[in-house]
């Protein structure tokens, strides 16, 4: 039985090396050897596939910063207190009719 100390280096190496924590462990205890400078340690993995066409059209359908700031700062003068910043813009707009109808 080896020493928990150095179980524990030639698992650390192991992760070091590119290994997967289950590889790692079975190296670690001895099932399997530490891979060498030649061996590949993980797959290649493919590129992620393009984003859609049309994301760059939602993205622009997204309410601008500047809307939201100016919401922002009309609850706060609605309500005189600061907004949550989770808010959206329809949640904005219904807040600050929501105060001044009960104004």
């Amino acid at each position: 039985m080896r020493d928990p100390r150095t179980i524990r280096q030639v698992f650390f190496a192991a992760l070091e090396a590119g290994c997967s924590t289950e590889r790692a462990t079975r190296i670690a205890n001895g099932e399997e050897a530490m891979p060498t400078v030649a061996e590949p340690v993980c797959e290649a993995v493919e590129p992620p596939p393009a984003p859609p066409a049309d994301v760059a059209e939602k993205i622009a359908a997204m309410t601008p910063p500047e809307d939201i700031t100016a919401l922002r700062a009309a609850y706060a003068t609605a309500t005189g207190k600061k907004p949550y910043h989770g808010w959206g813009a329809g949640t904005l707009r219904e807040k600050i009719a929501a105060a001044e109808t009960s104004a």
